[in-house]
């Protein structure tokens, strides 16, 4: 029978006898030592009396057995919770609580220096702040299932705590929880735990092993404190992707052996491929597996990124679970150029920034005198359709016009012409007729008496070479470009020899219809006595001579060239309304055309 010894006692008893209240009731324990408890609501709670009194800071020998039960004035309680510093610096080396506690309060053991070991039954669900703090001599504690927190600084300064494992059903651990356990190296999560405070681990210098039993990774703040670069943490298979973003890559990690697959493919095959090149693993006694994946585009596409959001290649990854990715690929962009072999000929349109296998439409376009001839690559289409497959400089060639130059005769048993042929826009062309016997040249369909005969190419010519019989008179109808000197009027027809000087008075009036016979072709000038030439009109154009000038009226911003016989340009003018002027420095025959119509002959007498 237990030795009750009664120190101090305040109660309340009800009528019944049913329930009672006592404050620091003493009972001898079976191991026996003195403890005090309070007694209500039908339970006990062991707890804390006086600094004084033996519990508190005194050596309490071996092993401490709290007991299931104490009796009170006849009434049996049992003993539910150990009440805050209940043994605050008591100093023994053991303690079993029975499974009767619920309830562990605050500090309740601590610091008590020499305990060496903590078994607390499945009946405690609740443990209160640094409950075992301060327990330097602790070299390992039990926990029950039935808790599901742990609280900040319950192990606190624990110094010769090795390892400790946390049941399944706690969810969160308190700051501080195990802080400053300098010889813990292992602690194991139960699978519950979703929250670990501040400094719940800090200064574990000599921590090399997490275990953590759930899939997924808790909520963590900063919880170390301390230099951690070897520590090793072992979590579940399938489970990497979550832990590692929360402890980084300065662990090693750790997770059980199975078979994984990783599976690559690429999202559009005619544009790129993707392998797994490595699986370097799988050898390690390990879940994951670090496996190497490679994209590659084929030509004229790019690798854009893999379907996990990486955009590295090749990429090295761990595995934790089957996995499947595809890679993604898009096409390149190239620039093409395109330049005028000389921009003042001709110029191009069509280039820019453009994707693969765009097709795209490049133009030449030439400036007369020239035309487009061939890009630099040899093709002569214009326009072009252009498959783009690069960066690529297109250059358009131009060359300038060429005009042919067609010779006939006016009988084929009269003579024949030489200089007939293609000739480039603006060259000198020299024709000849050549008579047979018993013939000689008289002049070329365009009124030229020059054998040879020597003009400047600026549009496709056919002439005509006119021949007539030695020693016959050859009659010929005036026409324009035909000169004479005139004295009589002629309106009927007129024989004359090569000396004859006819004049034609400021009232006569020379007729195109009007015949004259000549002994050969003449070709002279026509003069009258006011000045200028009549009639000399195209494109709607007047043109006359005044004073040595070739003057072009009403040419309407056309672009009107003059010429030499030879062809060699002499002035080019434009203006849209007022006539246009040209100085030549001597009488004689001069080519002029207006726009892109043909030249026309005329002459200046000075």
């Amino acid at each position: 029978m237990m030795k009750k010894t009664l120190v101090f006692l305040v109660g309340l008893i009800t009528a019944a006898g049913m329930s009672a209240q006592v404050y620091n009731y003493a009972d001898t324990t079976p191991s026996g030592h003195v403890l005090y408890y309070n007694i209500a609501n039908g339970e006990a709670e062991v707890t804390f009396k006086s600094y004084n009194y033996p519990n508190y800071g005194s050596l309490i020998d071996s092993t401490l057995i709290i007991p299931d039960s104490i009796v009170y004035d006849n009434v049996t309680y049992p003993v539910t919770a150990i009440g805050y510093q209940a043994f605050a610096y008591a100093e023994m080396q053991h303690v079993v609580i029975p499974n009767t506690v619920r309830t562990i309060g605050m500090w309740a053991f601590g610091p008590c220096q020499y305990l060496t070991e903590v078994v607390i039954p499945n009946s405690v669900t609740e443990i209160g702040q640094g409950a075992f703090g301060g327990c330097h001599n602790i070299v390992s504690v039990t926990l029950p299932d039935s808790i599901t927190a742990i609280a900040s600084q319950t192990f606190d300064a624990d110094t010769s705590l090795v390892s400790i494992v946390i049941p399944n059903a706690v969810t969160t651990i308190g700051a501080g929880a195990l802080s400053q356990c300098y010889s813990l190296r292992s602690v194991t999560f139960g699978h519950s735990v979703n929250s670990i405070a501040n400094g719940a681990l800090s200064h574990g210098k000599h921590l090399d092993s997490l275990i953590f039993l759930s899939d997924v990774a808790p909520w963590i703040s900063d919880i170390f404190y301390t230099d951690t670069l070897h520590l090793v943490i072992d979590i579940p298979c399938g489970s990497y992707h979550s832990y590692y973003p929360k402890f980084g890559s300065n662990h090693t990690y750790i997770v059980p052996s199975v078979n994984l697959s990783m599976t690559v493919s690429s999202l559009a095959p005619d544009w790129g491929t993707a392998n797994v090149i490595l699986d370097a693993d799988q050898q390690d006694v390990r879940c994951d597996s670090s496996a190497v994946i490679q994209a590659t585009a084929n030509y004229g596409y790019h690798f854009t990124g893999w379907s996990n959001g990486s955009l590295v290649n090749p990429d090295s990854l761990m595995i934790d679970r089957d996995s499947v990715l595809t890679a993604g690929f898009a096409k390149n962009s190239y620039t093409v150029e395109v330049n005028s072999s000389d921009p003042t000929i001709g110029f191009v349109n069509g280039g820019g920034v453009f994707d693969y296998l765009d097709t795209i439409v490049l133009t030449a376009t030439a400036i007369s005198p020239y035309h487009f001839v061939r890009w630099n690559d040899g093709n002569t289409q214009n326009p072009r359709q252009y498959v783009v497959t690069s960066n690529a400089l297109q250059t358009a060639i131009f060359g300038i016009d060429t005009f042919s130059v067609t010779l006939n005769v006016d009988s084929l048993t009269h003579g024949t012409c030489t200089g007939f042929g293609n000739y480039p826009y603006g060259s000198a062309a020299t024709v000849v007729a050549v008579p047979y016997s018993g013939y000689q040249f008289s002049h070329w369909s365009d009124g030229s008496t020059f054998n040879p005969y020597t003009f400047a190419v600026v549009n496709n010519v056919q002439l005509t070479a006119f021949f007539y019989e030695n020693g016959t008179p050859y009659q010929d109808t005036l026409i324009v470009h035909d000169t004479v000197y005139i004295d009589i009027p002629v309106h009927d027809t007129t024989y004359i020899t090569l000396t004859d000087t006819l004049y034609l008075t400021e009232t006569d009036t020379l007729w195109l219809h009007d015949t004259i016979y000549l002994p050969q072709y003449i070709h002279d000038t026509i003069y009258i006595p006011q000045e200028g030439i009549d009639g000399t009109e195209w494109l709607a154009a007047k043109v006359y001579s005044s004073h040595g000038q070739v003057i072009v009226d009403g040419a309407n911003g056309n672009t009107v060239t003059l010429y030499d016989v030879n062809g060699r340009m002499i002035a080019t003018k434009r203006d849209e309304y007022a006539p246009l002027h040209f100085d030549v420095s001597a009488s004689g025959a001069y080519m002029l055309k207006i726009g892109n119509h043909p030249a026309h002959k005329v002459v200046v007498i000075k």
